[in-house]
């Protein structure tokens, strides 16, 4: 199925990358990474590869969306902070803001979301940037920047295709 419909309205993701189980896509001018390994610095590379794809394809400014599973901050190695800071710093002018999604439960979870808050605070990017516990409560502050819906419909539809070309679960 085409990631647009036969109007031309998106209702899928249209998948810009896939390597194992690591996609990236695009939901209007929504950049969505769901990253479901252990991220590298290949992926961060492959992610503002993109981005700068986006940028040209969005000159009036897009988001993005960056699902996590519930890996610490501090687990990360030191090439991926590296390239996750270049990634900061050399943010296209369009990037309007970015939604990370940190999934899971309990108070192990809650933890490391804090600690991203933490970083967030202390690295000041130049863009606004929340830490989410789900993709709705993400999707329904990215909707501000949607072009041409309403933030609940478009809450709605980037919710609900993520949900129907993601593959949920461990």
């Amino acid at each position: 199925m085409p990631p647009f419909s036969a109007a031309g309205e998106p209702d899928r993701l249209e998948i810009l990358d896939e390597r194992g189980r690591d996609v990236i896509g695009l939901w209007r001018n929504v950049l969505v990474a769901a990253v479901r390994s252990l991220p590298d610095a290949d992926l961060l590379h492959r992610i503002h590869a993109i981005q700068g794809d986006v940028a040209g394809r969005f000159p009036r400014g897009f988001s993005a969306m960056v699902i996590l599973p519930g890996l610490s901050p501090l687990s990360l190695t030191s090439e991926v902070r590296a390239a996750a800071e270049r990634m900061t710093n050399d943010a296209a002018p369009q990037f309007l803001g970015l939604a990370q999604v940190i999934e899971g439960r309990g108070f192990v979870t809650a933890a490391i979301r804090s600690i991203a808050t933490g970083m967030v605070l202390g690295t000041q990017p130049p863009w606004p940037m929340r830490i989410f516990a789900g993709i709705e409560p993400a999707a329904a502050w990215l909707a501000a920047w949607v072009e041409g819906e309403t933030r609940p419909a478009a809450t709605r539809k980037l919710t609900e295709a993520l949900r129907q070309t993601l593959v949920w679960g461990p």
